[in-house]
């Protein structure tokens, strides 16, 4: 490949492209709506990246007073069979905390996550305090961790009903 993108092969073409589409796909970067369309007309071709294109309905960190109360009352739970009702009802920031969990872990690649599993459980009484949104992950990861699909179809019905916007 040429450092100049001027005299590229058809060849390098294809490898810059599959470069470019993993790498924003592992930073998890999404196209604002209108620079999309443009990529997508500009290249004649339909681009299929994992990444969404950007909706800053995802990004909401508004609470509704039903989601507040439902964090408090978790946070203040120390039993692990109580804690496991968190998945029973989940908000629609529950879903769109887990989308971008999911997202993150199907872009790992080669790598592996750490924190949280199965089996990390264990470790959340040496964090600082009991912190909502790793009480969620931690009893997802121990519901879905060996059938991740059913958790994702779980969650693809739930934004198809557009649940967490």
């Amino acid at each position: 490949m040429t450092p100049s993108l001027k005299y590229v092969s058809i060849s390098g073409l294809s490898t810059i492209r599959y470069l470019i589409k993993n790498m924003l796909n592992i930073v998890g970067y999404h196209f604002p709506p209108t620079t999309f369309k443009f990529l997508k007309n500009a290249m004649n071709e339909n681009i299929k990246l994992e990444t969404p294109v950007f909706d800053r309905r995802l990004y909401s960190t508004m609470l509704s007073t039903e989601e507040k109360l439902k964090q408090n009352l978790f946070k203040r739970m120390r039993s692990s069979v109580n804690v496991s009702k968190i998945l029973e009802n989940l908000t629609p920031d529950d879903v769109r905390y887990l989308i971008q969990a999911e997202d993150e872990l199907s872009q790992c690649s080669v790598f592996s996550r750490i924190f949280p599993t199965a089996s990390t459980n264990k470790y959340l009484k040496f964090l600082e305090g009991p912190r909502y949104y790793d009480i969620l992950l931690d009893a997802w990861e121990r519901k879905y961790f060996c059938n991740r699909a059913r958790g994702i179809r779980r969650l693809q019905k739930l934004c198809n009903k557009k649940f967490h916007l």
